[in-house]
């Protein structure tokens, strides 16, 4: 969604009423997406891979076996 550049576009020609009413919606969906759905990613990522994941899953690069350590970097 490009709702702030779009915004931006209204101020530079002067469409006040439709950059605020863009401006506006852009923050209601930017912080229900970065507090409310990112926050179920980030869950889902540290805590369902384990289940994925093999027990005998440990840090080996040479057979790809690093991937556990992404959501922790």
């Amino acid at each position: 969604m490009c709702l702030q550049p779009l915004a931006k576009m209204f101020k530079y020609a002067y469409y006040n009423t439709a950059k605020d009413a863009t401006f506006a919606f852009f923050a209601v969906v930017w912080i229900v997406t970065r507090h409310g759905i990112f926050f179920f990613i980030y869950k889902s990522v540290t805590t369902d891979m384990w289940e994925l994941l093999s027990e005998e899953t440990h840090w080996d690069p040479a057979n790809g076996a690093y991937v556990v350590w992404f959501p922790f970097l």
